[in-house]
């Protein structure tokens, strides 16, 4: 019940519930890269928890590409998370739309 209920806060983020546990415990990210402070309810804890053993199992299928951060999201299957190049700073506005050339729907550039 508590893994639907993680899985529910990824699929809806903007349901009253969720709305509510994004104001008290992830107001500047969303539910997959939240922390779980020391002073968490049992019930964040327990969602939190769970969500760390789900994370692994999340991918997106891209599309368009507007809402997936590069840095962050696991977007590209078998590999995980990318990692910036030693000595650069992320750019955390950066998506995947702009990485892909839109008309010719391949990547125009390179990280």
């Amino acid at each position: 019940m508590i893994a639907r209920n993680a899985w529910r806060l990824v699929e809806e983020p903007n349901s009253l519930w969720g709305r509510m546990l994004k104001t008290k415990y992830f107001r500047t990210s969303d539910f997959l890269q939240s922390k779980c402070p020391s002073s968490a309810s049992w019930a964040w804890r327990c969602l939190h928890t769970i969500k760390e053993k789900i994370k692994p199992f999340i991918t997106w299928i891209v599309g368009d590409g507007k809402f997936i951060d590069p840095w962050c999201d696991r977007w590209i299957p078998d590999i995980g998370v990318p990692s910036p190049k030693p000595n650069t700073i992320p750019d955390q506005t950066l998506k995947v739309a702009d990485l892909i050339d839109q008309d010719m729907r391949e990547t125009q550039a390179t990280f």
